[in-house]
């Protein structure tokens, strides 16, 4: 989302530089010459003049780009999850950090290795390790305590400023527990 935010930035940022430019040119045309350069805009000018602003086409317009910016400003505010995990380190001057969803692909594909686990996914938080793992087993309850060990085996591999709790979720394509 950092990404797809900095590219629509630069290209609003860069639409709102040539409209401003745009309309430069065409005022200073416009005092000088009396006739426009890009935009026939004394045909928008009649227009304006002669509409009301407070009827349905113009309210239904103004309302959906409330409701879009009111949108945007939502997403833009709403918290996400920091993107790294801080690791401890034996110098005060140096800060590392862990790139959450690498922690997070390599910790799925060694439980996803697992004998027994068709499909693993692990989201991982400074405070949480929640692990989902998918069987092809009938009998799959006993594999939570080999995950947790695994995973708990390679969090420590890891150096965490501080260890997650790990919940653990197996669930089974087939029906039956038995």
């Amino acid at each position: 989302m950092i990404i797809v935010n900095r590219i629509l930035a630069i290209i609003l940022g860069l639409v709102l530089l040539i409209a401003g430019l745009i309309t430069v040119i065409n005022i200073v045309l416009g005092m000088t010459e009396n006739k426009s350069w890009l935009f026939h805009w004394h045909s928008w000018y009649k227009y304006s003049q002669n509409h009301f602003w407070s009827k349905g086409p113009s309210l239904l317009a103004f309302f959906i780009l409330l409701l879009l910016g009111l949108v945007l400003l939502i997403l833009e505010i709403k918290h996400r999850k920091n993107p790294y995990i801080n690791l401890k380190v034996d110098k005060t001057s140096v800060q590392m950090q862990l790139h959450r969803s690498s922690a997070e692909k390599y910790l799925a594909n060694v439980i996803q290795n697992m004998d027994g686990i068709a499909s693993a996914k692990v989201s991982l938080s400074e405070k949480k390790a929640n692990v989902v793992a998918t069987t092809h087993r009938r009998k799959y309850k006993d594999l939570s305590m080999p995950i947790r060990n695994t995973l708990k085996d390679h969090l420590e591999k890891i150096p965490l400023e501080k260890y997650p709790s790990i919940n653990i979720n197996v669930k089974s394509t087939r029906t039956n527990n038995s």
